[in-house]
């Protein structure tokens, strides 16, 4: 079986091609920017184009999808978009508005609290500004499954793991939340915006061109893809997804509830408990181009060279860290969004203390999400992420938080391996 998982990524459409279970080629083309509102226009022809390039020699083709979560699109019934992509950094409207208008059980159900950039909050300020008042009937995609609306011609079924990312799923239902909706669009407008149907095992779209057959399969979010890539699969085990931003998960057969942490559909009857938004190479970046920038006025040094003499420089640290705050963004960590350095003293500000504190508190803020999910047991960890994945020290100060572990999983190539997973379970086509 021939199998194309296509990533739809913030930074990178990567598009891995396996063959009996291997890895043929991969291809990598960077995403147009969310400002770019020619951005889903050029990603189609991008993914038309890899997937052309991917299945020439092949007579019938399995495609699957991840995405970047907590995005949509509107579009009419042909499919054409009626505004750019909405994606999670697009942060419209009152949340505070929103609190008050929307039902507290309601948001409850969905596993997640409210927060700026969810597509419930982006979209209720889309209908309040009457942003998209003129448009009689509207379709709402994630972003995978708006790419295969576009490309198959046909309506996709939606995986709960994108649904739910939302903000306008009920978990434990496992359907779109009606009176949610009511909330968001009004009696008169319930009827107004069509929301694709859950995917509970229909058949996988089917099209034929060039004499090919191309099976498409739902799209995943892009988290969960990852961890199931990852062999996330007891409750034993945490992830440590470090990539732009941060996830720390672990799996639980029951949905419970917390303001500490959010509960997302996951595989084979388990879900997530997560704790997203924990600072990681999107702040780290911040510290590390303030470097690069100063030395660039006097020299052309390459990303990874430069990385090699910071993190040589942190090992050999011998002063008294800084305390260091990486609250760039909102996130798990702090009630606040400006970061800071502090302690600083005559003699200890220096590149490899600057980065050892850095790591330090990256470590600490491990610590904390850990205590957040209630310090389960761990007899594995899994790692993935390029952040944890390339930086040795940062990633022995991680692990120095946890005791008794047994083993260190760490995951290269997982998104791909998980959208690679879920179509093998799918077809029961289990190919090593």
């Amino acid at each position: 079986m021939d199998i194309i998982a296509i990533d739809c990524g913030a930074s990178f459409i990567k598009a891995t091609q396996f063959s009996y279970g291997k890895i043929v080629k991969t291809v990598v083309k960077k995403t147009p920017a969310d400002l770019d509102n020619e951005k889903l226009r050029k990603s189609e022809e991008i993914i038309t184009e890899i997937i052309e390039q991917l299945s020439a020699d092949l007579d019938e083709i399995h495609i699957g999808f991840s995405n970047e979560m907590h995005g949509f699109v509107l579009t009419d019934q042909d499919g054409v978009p009626v505004l750019p992509y909405i994606s999670w950094q697009k942060e419209l409207g009152d949340l505070e508005g929103c609190n008050n208008l929307f039902d507290p059980d309601l948001i409850k159900a969905t596993g997640m609290p409210l927060r700026l950039g969810l597509p419930s909050v982006n979209l209720y300020y889309l209908i309040k500004n009457r942003q998209i008042e003129s448009h009689k009937q509207l379709y709402f995609y994630t972003l995978g499954d708006y790419y295969i609306r576009v490309i198959t011609g046909q309506q996709p079924y939606t995986h709960a793991t994108n649904a739910a990312a939302t903000g306008l799923y009920d978990v434990a239902e496992k359907k779109w939340i009606t009176d949610l909706l009511k909330e968001i669009l009004g009696d008169d407008g319930l009827n107004s915006v069509i929301f694709p149907e859950i995917y509970q095992r229909q058949k996988e779209i089917c099209i034929e061109r060039n004499k090919k057959k191309f099976f498409f399969y739902p799209a995943l979010g892009d988290q969960q893809a990852a961890l199931l890539g990852a062999q996330l699969e007891n409750e034993d085990e945490i992830s440590l997804n470090f990539g732009t931003g941060a996830q720390i998960s672990i799996l639980s057969k029951k949905i419970e509830c917390s303001q500490e942490y959010q509960i997302r559909p996951y595989f084979e009857n388990y879900f997530l408990k997560t704790v997203p938004h924990i600072p990681s190479g999107r702040a780290l970046n911040v510290y590390f181009n303030f470097i690069k920038d100063m030395v660039s006025e006097f020299a052309i040094v390459e990303d990874e060279t430069l990385w090699k003499y910071i993190n040589s420089q942190a090992r050999k640290n011998q002063y008294q860290n800084m305390k260091i705050d990486m609250s760039f963004f909102s996130n798990a960590i702090t009630e606040h969004d400006v970061g800071s350095i502090e302690n600083i003293q005559e003699g200890n500000f220096k590149v490899g203390n600057f980065f050892d504190s850095i790591y330090t508190q990256m470590a600490d803020n491990v610590e904390i999400v850990y205590k957040k999910l209630g310090r389960p047991f761990v007899d594995k960890i899994l790692i993935s992420g390029g952040v944890l994945n390339k930086n040795d020290y940062l990633r022995e100060k991680v692990l120095a938080k946890f005791s008794d572990v047994n083993s260190v999983y760490m995951a290269k190539n997982e998104t791909a391996d998980g959208i690679k997973k879920f179509i093998e379970s799918i077809t029961g086509r289990i190919q090593k």
